[in-house]
């Protein structure tokens, strides 16, 4: 038969067990508490009160303060580029969240891209202005500078496709008419303005080169006819203003 002081030394040792078990987890809570803390104020985006208490206490969990800081700056980030909050308000939550001074890297590029696309929607905004006033040859210098992360890029790029395609066949339709009329000179003109907004525009160079090989054709005919009649000083100056649409000693 157990006696009864055996159980009450088993008890004893129980109730000791016990009572190291729950100061061990009321120490854990406590010191686990601000970690909790700052985590659920991250989590509900009150990004004041969570840098306010890392700065009382700094010991914050390393693997919480990554976690939390990136998923932070990340949707900064996505709600800026959906235009969800503003510039002012995207770059004041970064330099808060700066203030804890970790994940300084991180933050900083983030500020730059907020800072980029901020640019970019300006740049959009202007482009869109000019394009509603019919300036689409202005416009484009502004479409092109829309960002690829920017939600309007896809948009710029349209239009981009679209302001190209009537500038340029608007233009060789126009030099087209000139050349029936054997105006060459408007016709090159009426080209190489347009490369100027569309520059390196592989149709429209091949054109030119097309439109100068017609002219240099044409002075040529004229040049043997007046060679043909003995005029040949007139000859001489036909292809001297020829030389314009020599091809090889223009490039």
């Amino acid at each position: 038969m157990i006696s009864k002081n055996k159980i009450n030394k088993k008890t004893f040792f129980l109730c000791v067990i016990g009572l190291f078990v729950i100061i061990f987890a009321l120490i854990q809570f406590i010191k686990d508490a601000p970690t909790n803390r700052w985590k659920h104020l991250m989590q509900q985006k009150e990004y004041t009160k969570a840098v306010q208490l890392y700065l009382e206490n700094p010991h914050i969990e390393v693997s919480v303060l990554d976690d939390e800081t990136s998923r932070a700056v990340l949707e900064i980030k996505e709600l800026f580029r959906n235009h969800s909050i503003t510039y002012s308000d995207a770059i004041d939550t970064l330099n808060t969240l700066s203030i804890m001074e970790y994940n300084q890297q991180l933050i900083y590029d983030a500020i730059i891209y907020v800072e980029r696309l901020d640019d970019s929607a300006t740049a959009y905004a202007d482009a869109e202005e000019l394009y509603n006033t019919g300036k689409y040859a202005n416009s484009l210098d502004y479409y092109k500078k829309v960002d690829s992360e920017d939600i309007n890029y896809k948009s710029a790029k349209s239009t981009i496709e679209n302001i190209t395609y009537t500038l340029r066949n608007e233009a060789i339709t126009q030099a087209n008419s000139y050349q029936e009329d054997n105006n060459f000179s408007w016709a090159l003109k009426t080209i190489k303005d347009t490369l100027l907004v569309l520059v390196d525009d592989t149709e429209l160079i091949n054109y030119e080169k097309e439109l100068c090989n017609n002219a240099m054709a044409h002075y040529e005919n004229i040049a043997e006819e007046l060679v043909l009649n003995q005029e040949y000083l007139e000859a001489i100056e036909i292809l001297q203003s020829a030389t314009i649409y020599d091809i090889e000693k223009t490039d």
